[in-house]
């Protein structure tokens, strides 16, 4: 049997490492459109045996321990679509922009949520991006190359750096936040105050 997942995300990492678990004889290929795998080690509260008197915790769960349990994990591979009635995927890689189509017995969409964007008018403006990862920063970056004046709305890391990015590249950048302290899920007080200052 062979099982396709998209998206290298906890969920992904999860279902796959259950599956082989489960059923170490299948085929798990992972799919992502990020060119590495996140380099975190995900904690996850999983246990090896529930039947057992003492169940083990499993704490840990990586790419390495996945390609060592046997799966497939292939980045920099964008899913262009997905046919039910054929069990078939069409996958292109984003290295060479070659295309395959891939068969799968069972399917897993195990993709990021993406939040809603803010009831802003002018939000669906072509010159605004709205930024879930790196992978939407780099690309934001990217499409900047002519505008000067930015502005980043965010109170987190993700923000921070894209406001740090664009001001290496000259831009003249405005943050704003919701008004809490910067940072302030992150760090201490006196970190977040420092900051603030930068």
């Amino acid at each position: 049997m062979r099982v396709i997942i998209i998206g290298c995300t906890f969920a992904g990492m999860t279902a796959a490492s259950q599956v082989l678990r489960s059923h170490p004889e299948t085929e798990v290929t992972i799919y992502d459109r990020n060119a590495v795998v996140p380099s975190i080690t995900y904690d996850i509260n999983d246990y090896d045996d529930q039947d057992a008197e003492q169940p083990r915790l499993r704490t840990e769960l990586s790419s390495d321990q996945l390609s060592i349990k046997g799966a497939d994990i292939k980045m920099g591979s964008f899913v262009m679509g997905v046919d039910p009635v054929q069990k078939t995927i069409k996958v292109m890689g984003m290295l060479d922009d070659t295309t395959s189509e891939e068969h799968y017995d069972k399917l897993i969409v195990a993709t990021d949520s993406r939040s809603e964007a803010p009831a802003l008018k002018g939000i669906d403006s072509s010159n605004v991006t709205l930024i879930k990862d790196q992978q939407d920063a780099k690309a934001a970056l990217l499409l900047s190359v002519i505008d000067q004046q930015i502005a980043v709305i965010g109170n987190d890391p993700l923000s921070l750096g894209l406001v740090d990015a664009y001001r290496q590249k000259g831009k003249e950048v405005t943050l704003f936040t919701n008004g809490e302290p910067i940072l302030h899920h992150d760090f201490e007080e006196e970190y977040s105050k420092r900051a603030l200052e930068i």
